[in-house]
């Protein structure tokens, strides 16, 4: 066993390259085996170059391996100062091992050196909390109570200062416990307590009543809790509370408090406000508290995120005074981008009330504003209401603007499903919407380095870090904490990286992360070329496909997309409704198709049995409704949600119907299969993209 190995051969893991002592030791505990790994990672914390060094100590003290109690633990913190004496948390090592010996007063000795640099640290920093926790509480213990000594003003600023967190479940506790301490507390004092303990153990709603009840008395005129209650911690906190809970009194508690303060504080208090009003469905309460903040706060930096709420809340009041006003709102808008999300929000309510007129007067104000996804969104559900006779409009006039819309769809690359639709309406083959880049010469994997990622700009030294790291993970296997990393890093990830990374996951049979570690290239508006395009739209459990195929009369491509789509690939992944598997059915479901194929037994998380029964439940679906684009909409939102939809919309074509599903998870399920679709068919099938869109949608050529 390795934890018997004597140090002088532990060190011959250095031999394997200055990473390798925290990696295998890394290894080691990920396994099962601390002991040995402490070993190796205590030699990593001795020998090895940064980032590594400091990693090292983080999981030596995170595992436990040396109790904090220990002389050991006291000088490996000792080291730790030593080496980082400009790093708090090294600090906190050393004042952790005296609050956890009763050593109170070297707690105090100690953080009061560093007490400047401790207080400026964020309040949300983790280091800062435990810091003034552990000098607050052993003041507390060693005045014993006795307010002469001047403990109160720290432990109370532990609750003005610092937003509901776990630390305040430990003070109470703590003050439960210690009657002297507690009785230095005002009942009112100890009501605002409590709220914060309540809230950070996720009681909302009973954390709400005594933090608007403390409100109600600072509006009364109670001094003692003005600078408790009117402390930005206390206000954010209020509102966490309020839209956790869904609480409208929380909303009037912070509307109530705006008169009380002045500047940047009394409009984001106002803000609070309004978004609460908003989640809870008060939008004409929103507004006017929304437009009452803009009025006093016009250009300040709070001025973007009134706009944003005051029209969502415009949005779901009257989606067609919302657009009424979008002159007014765009003219206000610094950032277009920030508003898609709403833009779309404000359109599909359109296009659910088959609001057309709206939706064309919508397009026309935001057509020289908005991003290229919602123009092109919008442009695709104007087209689709055109060509379904939804405008009285002459026909040349409906021409122009039929032309007009899809070449806006057609010429972007933001939103590839619009691009593939608008590209096969025109008559085109869409290939270009796929955005497939050509082999480069000089580049090892054939994909050209995205412009994110070849920007001169510096990122930040955690995220600097977590690209060394997941190198590391890389070079000696360990996938899960290579995917781990790659979601830390995110943009950060050089592609030749990313590019390795997801080959290495892929062969160890991993697919959802290998895919996983090249989706962000593409959210970037990346090119991929075909070669690693296979790599994101892979065949995975191709026999599985292929059995299942030879039974079913389903396109082949769909399927592929359609178990991508739903489970990434991923045998064992369930949802939170109780679907199971790579088709992600429902027990009763799979129990009924497994009856009509005679399956005498089968098991949803055996990709053999889940992609044969989803290809026999997608035929039988796209047989009851007639097209593939239907059955996949029945496939997410069940038969009866469909069978509703056609009877609201008999005479829609397929693109209309699409548009008009009421369901966002349902609608963009759809335009995900068929993206998915074009890639697979294109790639494996040598089909054009235009010719898959027209079998889901059965249009004609």
């Amino acid at each position: 066993m390795l934890d018997r190995v004597p140090d002088d051969d532990i060190r011959d893991a250095l031999l394997l390259g200055d990473d390798a002592a925290f990696a295998l030791g890394t290894l080691l505990v990920d396994t099962g085996r601390a002991p040995a790994g402490a070993r190796l990672l205590r030699l990593a914390w001795e020998t090895s170059p940064e980032p590594f060094r400091r990693a090292a100590l983080n999981a030596l003290v995170s595992l436990d391996a040396i109790p904090v109690d220990s002389d050991e633990y006291a000088a490996l913190a000792r080291e730790a100062i030593a080496r980082y004496p400009d790093d708090l948390s090294a600090l906190l090592l050393l004042s952790e091992h005296y609050y956890r010996t009763q050593r109170h007063a070297d707690v105090l000795l100690l953080t009061d050196e560093a007490s400047d640099a401790i207080a400026s640290l964020s309040a949300g920093s983790l280091v800062r909390q435990e810091l003034s926790l552990q000098r607050a509480v052993s003041a507390a213990l060693i005045a014993d109570g006795s307010i002469a000594d001047g403990w109160v003003g720290p432990f109370r600023a532990l609750y003005r200062d610092f937003l509901a967190a776990p630390m305040h479940s430990r003070l109470w506790v703590f003050l439960i416990a210690q009657e002297t301490i507690r009785a230095a507390f005002t009942a009112d004092e100890l009501r605002f307590f409590e709220a914060k303990q309540l809230l950070a153990e996720g009681r909302a709603r009973e954390a709400v009543d005594r933090f608007v009840e403390s409100a109600r008395r600072v509006v009364a005129g109670d001094q003692a809790l003005r600078d408790l209650v009117l402390s930005p911690a206390a206000r954010s906190d209020l509102f966490r509370g309020g839209l956790s809970a869904s609480r409208w009194d929380a909303a009037a508690a912070l509307e109530s408090l705006a008169p009380l303060l002045s500047g940047d504080a009394a409009t984001e208090t106002l803000e609070y406000a309004g978004r609460i009003y908003r989640v809870v469905g008060a939008h004409a309460e929103a507004v006017r508290v929304l437009s009452a903040a803009l009025d006093q706060a016009e250009g300040s930096r709070f001025d973007q995120s009134l706009r944003w709420y005051r029209l969502s809340s415009l949005v779901r009041m009257s989606p067609a005074n919302a657009v009424r006003q979008l002159p007014e709102s765009v003219a206000t808008i610094d950032t277009p981008e920030s508003f898609s999300a709403l833009f779309l929000d404000l359109a599909d309510r359109l296009v659910i009330a088959n609001d057309w007129n709206s939706l064309r007067i919508a397009y026309d104000h935001l057509e020289s504003f908005a991003t290229d996804d919602v123009l092109a969104r919008i442009a695709l559900a104007l087209t689709a209401a055109i060509d379904a006779g939804q405008f009285a409009l002459p026909p040349g006039t409906a021409e122009q603007l039929r032309a007009r819309y899809l070449e806006r769809a057609a010429g972007q690359r933001a939103d590839v499903f619009a691009a593939l639709v608008a590209a096969t309406l025109l008559g085109r083959d869409g290939v270009d919407a796929l955005a497939l880049a050509k082999p480069q010469p000089d580049a090892g994997d054939g994909a050209p380095a995205p412009a994110a990622e070849s920007a001169a700009e510096p990122v930040a030294d955690a995220v600097a870090d977590a690209v060394v790291f997941a190198r590391t993970w890389l070079r000696y296997g360990l996938t899960d904490r290579l995917a781990r990393e790659l979601r830390t890093a995110a943009a950060a990830v050089p592609w030749d990286l990313r590019v390795d990374a997801s080959a290495l996951l892929a062969a160890r049979g991993e697919v959802s992360r290998s895919i996983a570690a090249l989706n962000w290239f593409a959210a970037a508006g990346g090119r991929f070329t075909a070669e690693i395009a296979r790599m994101r739209y892979p065949r995975a459990f191709a026999d599985a496909f292929d059995r299942a195929l030879d039974a079913e009369q389903v396109d082949p491509w769909v399927l592929y997309a359609l178990i991508r789509e739903e489970s990434l690939f991923d045998p064992l992944v369930s949802s939170s409704a109780g679907a199971i598997g790579l088709a992600q059915l429902m027990p009763s479901t799979a129990d009924d198709i497994a009856a009509r194929l005679r399956l005498g037994g089968y098991d949803l998380t055996n990709p053999s049995d889940s992609v044969r029964i989803g290809a026999r439940y997608l035929a039988m679906l796209t047989t009851q409704f007639g097209t593939v684009a239907r059955a996949l909409a029945a496939y997410n939102a069940g038969q009866g949600n469909v069978r509703r939809w056609e009877r609201a919309a008999p005479h829609a074509d397929e693109l209309l119907f699409h548009q008009l599903i009421p369901f966002p998870e349902t609608y963009n399920h759809v335009r995900k299969v068929v993206v998915s679709a074009a890639y697979y068919g294109y790639l494996y099938g040598d089909r054009a993209p235009a010719d898959t869109v027209r079998a889901i949608f059965a249009l004609a050529h």
